[in-house]
């Protein structure tokens, strides 16, 4: 019989120039176990997940236009407002976004979407099509770099359309494997263009450049915007806000887009909650999908003395300042420091407790279903396990349809 230590290394071994952070910093990220999942809860999934990414975009859009003081009410800096209402957009609202499901004793819920800066899409998209070939399992993820492609492929075309003479780039930190590798995987899709890391890119003569690929018209990053914003040289040249700037004036197309920015605030999802409960603005449908998937979601904490909750910063990633709180408002699980900022409050949920196999033997996790959406298309799913707070020493394993269900 196999044991766990030869499946691992048969399966990620050959993988390792793509896919180098399957261990990090020694321990592992990448399970040798796969997760099944079942055509029916795969297909309330995407049509849950284009109905939502849709209703984001909608939503989005609205609010960009709006009031100055929505704007500030969803946490933009004032650096990036004027290319979210100004620059050039896509067709979508975002090239490629991740919503965070968790199947609860009410049917599915989304927790969060991450439609700036998503992760895992070289897990979800290529590693899982390569293990799914070699243990013979039917890929639930198989359209995904199709339609990935696709997406960077109309981004491409937006740049040219708009007259952006300048090359394509793909950038991340040169210094982080998974960022940097993700961005080389987005530009091996695109089949031109260069990845650059973002500790060389520069902004020169009111544009964008690098050494190696001159001036840039289309840029594709793996940085978040709110970071991007506040971020300066040296010398104190606030380069964040001048490359907003260049992305207000239409001079570059920056994919995802500053328009990300209102999606990517989960401040987003307590006005869409808000919308739902005064019945304004949705339609019926999208009323439903609302009721459906996602939970009471607020500014203000309503929920102390009344039920569980989690408070979640605007900007948080990867469970970072997320707290889960009883109802009496005590620390259940979470950081106790950091993130004292604006934040949302959101009804508890528990996710599905599970248990894996792993190279320490069986271990308990809590299950979390990424779904990607590409172009607003369904693209694949990515299973994670971890703490009561999914963060970033969460487990990953592939996943495969299976027949019964």
């Amino acid at each position: 019989m196999e044991s766990y230590a030869v499946r691992r290394e048969r399966w990620y071994g050959p993988l390792r120039d793509l896919f180098s952070w399957e261990k990090i910093d020694g321990e592992e990220y990448a399970l040798a176990s796969g997760t099944p999942v079942f055509s029916q809860q795969c297909q309330e999934l995407q049509a849950a997940a284009e109905g939502l990414a849709a209703l984001w975009h909608k939503v989005a859009l609205i609010v960009s236009q709006g009031d100055v003081r929505l704007l500030r009410w969803l946490g933009l800096p004032a650096g990036m407002q004027e290319a979210v209402r100004e620059g050039l957009q896509l067709p979508w609202l975002t090239a490629l976004g991740r919503f965070d499901f968790v199947q609860t004793v009410a049917g599915w819920k989304v927790l969060e979407y991450n439609c700036d800066t998503p992760s895992g899409v070289v897990e979800a998209l290529a590693v899982n099509g390569k293990i799914c070939a070699c243990e013979g399992r039917k890929n639930p993820n198989a359209a995904g770099e199709e339609l990935l492609r696709q997406a960077i492929a109309e981004s491409l075309y937006i740049a040219h359309r708009a007259g952006l003479a300048g090359a394509a780039a793909f950038s991340a930190l040169g210094s982080h494997s998974e960022d940097a590798g993700t961005m080389k995987y987005w530009q091996s899709l695109a089949a031109e263009g260069l990845f650059v890391p973002l500790e060389e890119l520069r902004y020169e003569r009111e544009s964008l450049t690098s050494l190696v690929s001159g001036e840039i018209g289309c840029w594709f990053r793996l940085h978040p915007w709110e970071i991007m914003v506040k971020e300066c040289a040296v010398d104190g040249f606030p380069t964040g806000k001048r490359v907003l700037e260049l992305v207000a004036a239409k001079k570059l197309l920056a994919v995802n887009p500053p328009l990300t920015a209102i999606g990517q605030s989960k401040a987003l999802q307590a006005l869409i909650w808000q919308l739902y409960e005064a019945e304004e603005f949705l339609t019926k449908q999208e009323r439903q999908l609302v009721q459906t998937y996602m939970l009471p979601t607020y500014r203000q904490n309503v929920f102390l003395g009344k039920a569980s909750y989690v408070r979640k910063p605007l900007w948080g990633r990867e469970g970072g300042g997320v707290t889960l709180h009883a109802a009496d408002g005590s620390l259940l699980a979470g950081s106790r420091g950091g993130w004292h900022g604006a934040a949302i409050y959101q009804q508890a949920v528990e996710l599905e407790r599970m248990q894996v196999m792993t190279e320490k033997g069986l271990q308990e996790g809590r299950r979390l279903w990424g779904v990607f959406v590409a172009g607003g298309s369904f693209a694949g799913l990515l299973v994670r396990l971890g703490a009561a707070i999914t963060d970033d020493q969460a487990w990953m394993t592939p996943v495969y349809l299976s027949e019964e269900g």
